[in-house]
């Protein structure tokens, strides 16, 4: 049978160059139709990945003050990522592939008709017309038509040719009556595609079409179902060894048969070993090939009707495109109702016709395999059994197993009908068409993963809610797949059934096992309980996956990150190897310090979720003053895209904002955010812990009162602490006795300290003091500090540092400099025992003293010598002044407007500031504004309500002076009041006897 493997080599060159394109086409479908297989439902399904946000607080900034620290912290995004399957989508290109396969083996079938003799050719032309009237060309709506005009046309232009070379053109050779068919058919897809009236008219007509494509298959797959069992004849006459042929050929059908009759009682659900089982498109692949050769050999089948060799080989490869290629659209489309279809016409027809084929050949050719003669090359030459016999006897028993399946896969092939039909409408966008053909397909075969699902996914999308989870459940019944488990996982988790979503998948695990998809989703579950581990062994499972790798080390990573287990150095070495956004972020909230920031990563102005986050992340990170990111995210906030964005945005560009020196512009942000936003509180306590770190202790205290009042946790203990910090001592006792009777955080014992503590503060009562604490004592009571040194004798050097710090720079704004001169001796003395917070504020303080006294030169080589973003507004004034020094008004003006404009707890450098633009630039106005301005921010400096009194009275505005000297009044000690007060009405005083000389 075999001998000849390139028999077409002895064909004329015209006919070997018309093969041989087919053949190729044939095993570049065979090819396709083997990767679209092996997909499965992937060929019509996707992965989407659905990024989550989880957020985790962490320590953002302590504010250090002495020996306690108020903590601030901010929720960082965690991203986590898991997957939830696409809609279906099926593309129309095997479609295409099918209805070129159809058209080269329609214009073969015409071409080799034109051979047939006499009654064979009317019969062929028949069934060539009813085929034709049964692919329905009228429905192409061709020139608006939609009766008969498409069939008339393809029938004259088809079958007249035919007619006129069977009876006036015979001569004329088998190619070219290929090509002059094929040339009808490239005018008649021309006036389709021009004169259709339909969109998408090709996929259409083959979508239409599919269930004569389908028969067509079924009926080649049947007369191709013995070659298995003829090439078995061939290989038991081979080794020429006698009398044991007989027995080869046996054994090896015996053994085939026994296979496929396997693969069949696992179809039907008999049986369900687990053992490595036939494959039917393997069999009708491999069945394909043999016949390609067997068919030669069937010459004595058609005697008298047609030559097999050229016409008939070409005849069958055109059979072999349509069947491939139905199977490819069948494959690509996940269509599980019409690939069962073909399974069970392989496995019966193989099994039946393979068996009554064995018979025949015992029957026929006994004696011949017995002596070892090539009993192949007269298999279609019976001397007691016709070939159309057995073949008839084998379509009865395949009607009798179609009879005992009620039919089944004659409802299955309408159930795969109605899912292409379904298929079409969702193509053509039209959902309410596509959904009712996927429940006529449903219904017809209820198992079908395809119809199921579809239905699934539409039910959830018009919110029938009802129905989601039966069709969920009813597509996995028959040929479940990791889409399926997933989906349905999801709308558990959804529900709130947990078990349900977990055991699923887990179940999924066992047809699955180590499908990436599953383990990471299933990670996901865990990880919404807080069950970090078991999170982490799924996501490293998953993570073996190459299809899932980043996602579950994304994840994986996450859990690191929730879980608290952490560790920089990692972190900073893995962030240097990934590229993947989600990754990075949760790498990055690992880190210090923020690395370079991926510009690539943010081409488009509408964030996603993991881009947020990230931006949201690398602001609250140390970012070295890059100004990028602040500039993005300022951008993606003035984007209607981000609106669920743009809060947190605020809040991360405000906290970039002060972290680099623009605190105006971060504690307006703050404010805004806490007028605006839900947790208004939170945002009130952020400021407070900014204006504590600024060491204005009565505006932590007015922001602590809003937090307070707002049922922030832990304001009302931090608002006790700074009302003792900036003395208010009744408010502070009596906040702590009521926390001292409710509280049940577990903090009673420090609230009761702290309550002795505002008590002793009011009383000077000094029993019991050293078991208050000496470093308490010095950090919440600075001022007792000098009158009674002996309650903080043992106080550790931060304690008493702070202490004198806060006095100091109490007695710079109240002009007391002796004072904050002794008290910045006595701090500078511990100072290598300080944080580096604490020293700085020991150098803010000195620079702030020397401003307030003058000393400008020993200031500005003072500040030019430090470091540090913390110390860089001083820098900026010392600039300033260099620059006026040296001529240069321009950039001092710029450096001044700078300062006022960013740096409003810097109240030196905005008097400074104030007093340029008022004497040296003579701009009264602009100098009152940017004073006004600070005060809005600082409202209880005495520094600088001081110098709005002042400048009020100079500029004529005495009500606005008046105004605010009941302010000021409130925050200085009543000493110092009485002194400034009378000095006012002195200078007042003048200003009116000035203005009356005047007049």
């Amino acid at each position: 049978m075999l001998g000849n493997l390139f028999f077409w080599r002895l064909w004329k060159p015209a006919y070997r160059y018309l093969f041989l394109p087919f053949l190729f086409s044939l095993i570049a479908l065979l090819i396709a139709g083997a990767y679209w297989y092996i997909q499965g439902f992937a060929n019509v399904l996707d992965w989407q990945v659905l990024t989550y946000l989880k957020e985790k607080s962490f320590l953002w900034k302590e504010i250090d003050l002495g020996v306690t620290q108020m903590p601030l912290t901010v929720d960082y995004f965690v991203t986590t990522e898991g997957f939830t399957p696409s809609n279906i989508q099926v593309s129309p290109i095997p479609y295409y592939l099918l209805l070129v396969a159809f058209a080269v083996a329609w214009c073969i079938s015409l071409t080799v008709v034109t051979t047939f003799r006499s009654f064979w050719f009317y019969g062929s032309i028949g069934l060539l017309f009813f085929i034709l009237v049964n692919l329905h060309p009228e429905r192409l709506v061709l020139f608006g038509q939609e009766g008969y005009a498409g069939l008339i046309l393809m029938s004259v232009l088809y079958f007249g040719p035919a007619l006129y070379i069977y009876f006036k053109a015979s001569h004329i050779s088998l190619p070219v009556r290929f090509y002059i068919f094929g040339g009808i058919t490239v005018i008649m897809a021309l006036l389709i595609h021009f004169y259709s009236h339909l969109v998408a008219p090709f996929y259409l007509f083959t979508a239409e079409s599919i269930m004569v494509m389908l028969i067509i298959s079924i009926v080649f797959i049947i007369w191709i179902a013995h070659e298995p069992v003829a090439a078995f004849v061939y290989l038991a006459t081979q080794s020429g060894r006698g009398g044991k042929a007989n027995l080869h050929f046996t054994l090896l059908t015996l053994v085939y048969l026994v296979n496929v009759f396997l693969a069949f009682l696992h179809n039907t659900r008999v049986i369900d070993w687990d053992i490595l089982y036939l494959d039917e498109f393997f069999l009708l692949s491999l069945s394909i090939c043999l016949g390609l050769y067997g068919w030669r050999r069937s010459q004595g089948l058609f005697k008298g009707i047609f030559s097999v060799e050229p016409e008939g080989v070409f005849l069958y490869l055109g059979l072999a495109l349509v069947c491939v290629s139905t199977a490819c659209v069948f494959f690509a489309s996940g269509n599980d109702a019409m690939i069962e279809v073909l399974e069970d016409a392989i496995i019966y027809s193989h099994m039946v016709i393979g068996f009554v084929f064995y018979l025949y050949i015992l029957i026929n050719f006994y004696d011949l395999i017995q002596r070892d003669l090539q009993a192949h090359k007269v298999l279609y030459r019976p001397a007691k059994i016709p070939f159309f016999t057995q073949r008839l006897l084998g379509l009865i028993i395949m009607t009798g197993l179609l009879f005992k399946a009620s039919f089944f896969p004659f409802y299955q092939s309408l159930a795969g009908y109605y899912v292409i039909q379904g298929d079409t409408y969702n193509y053509l966008g039209d959902e309410n068409l596509a959904y009712l053909n996927y429940e006529m397909g449903q219904g017809y075969e209820g198992s079908s993963f395809r119809a199921n699902y579809t239905l699934a996914y539409y039910s959830a999308l018009n919110d029938r809610r009802e129905q989601v989870i039966p069709y969920y459940e009813k597509a996995l019944q028959k040929n479940p797949a990791p889409y399926g488990y997933v989906s349905l996982a999801n709308i558990y988790e959804d529900n709130d059934r947990f078990f349900d979503a977990l055991f699923l998948l887990q179940q999924g695990l066992d047809p699955f096992p180590g499908e990436g998809h599953l383990l990471n989703n299933a990670g996901l579950l865990y990880a919404s309980k807080k069950l970090y581990d078991s999170a982490f062994y799924y996501f490293e499972a998953a993570a073996a996956n190459d299809a899932v790798n980043q996602t579950a080390s994304t994840n994986a990573e996450a859990m690191v990150v929730l879980s608290g287990a952490g560790s920089e150095e990692t972190a900073k070495d893995l962030y240097s190897e990934t590229a993947y956004l989600p990754a990075m972020n949760n790498l990055l909230i690992q880190l210090r310090s923020a690395p370079e920031f991926p510009e690539n990563a943010f081409k488009d102005s509408v964030l996603n979720n993991e881009q947020f986050a990230y931006l949201y992340n690398y602001l609250l990170k140390d970012h070295q003053g890059d100004t990028h990111a602040g500039n993005l995210a300022e951008a993606a906030r003035q984007n209607i895209g981000n609106m669920p964005y743009q809060d947190y945005l605020l809040l991360s560009k405000a906290l970039a904002d002060y972290h680099n020196g623009h605190q105006a512009r971060a504690v307006q942000a703050l404010e805004f955010l806490g007028r605006q936003v839900r947790n208004p509180g939170y945002y009130y306590y952020l400021l407070a812990g900014l204006a504590a770190d600024q060491m204005s202790y009565r505006l932590a205290v007015d922001y602590l009162e809003r937090s307070a009042e707002l049922k922030h946790k832990g304001a009302d203990e931090w608002l006790g602490k700074m009302y003792l910090l900036s003395g208010e001592y009744k408010q502070a006792d009596s906040l702590f006795t009521y926390l001292t009777e409710t509280d049940s955080s577990g903090i009673r014992e420090e609230i009761s300290k702290l309550s002795a503590i505002a008590s002793f503060a009011q009383t000077g009562f000094s029993s019991g003091a050293e078991q208050l604490g000496p470093d308490r004592l010095a950090v919440y009571l600075p001022e007792r500090v000098n009158r009674d040194s002996s309650l903080v004798v043992d106080a550790n050097p931060a304690a008493l540092a702070f202490a004198h710090l806060v006095q100091a720079k109490n007695a710079i704004a109240t002009g007391q400099y002796e004072q904050a001169e002794y008290h910045l001796a006595v701090a500078e003395r511990s100072r290598k025992d300080f944080s580096p917070q604490l020293k700085n504020r020991v150098t803010a303080i000195r620079l702030d003293y020397l401003l307030a006294t003058g000393r400008y030169s020993r200031f500005r080589d003072m500040a030019l010598d430090t470091e540090g973003r913390h110390l860089a507004p001083y820098r900026v004034l010392a600039t300033a002044q260099l620059a006026y020094d040296e001529g240069q008004s321009e950039k001092a003006t710029t450096l001044y407007t700078s300062l006022v404009n960013n740096y409003p707890f810097f109240e030196q450098g905005v008097l400074r500031s104030t007093d340029f633009f008022y004497s040296e630039k003579n701009e009264e106005l602009l100098g009152y504004e940017s004073l006004l301005g600070a005060i809005k921010l600082n409202p209880y400096s005495i520094s600088l309500t001081k110098a709005y009194v002042d400048y009020s009275l100079l500029m004529g505005l005495e009500e606005y002076a008046e105004d605010k000297l009941s302010t000021l009044k409130s925050l200085m000690p009543e000493n110092v009041w009485q002194a400034y007060y009378e000095g006012y009405l002195q200078r007042k005083n003048e200003k009116l006897k000035s203005a009356a000389e005047w007049n």
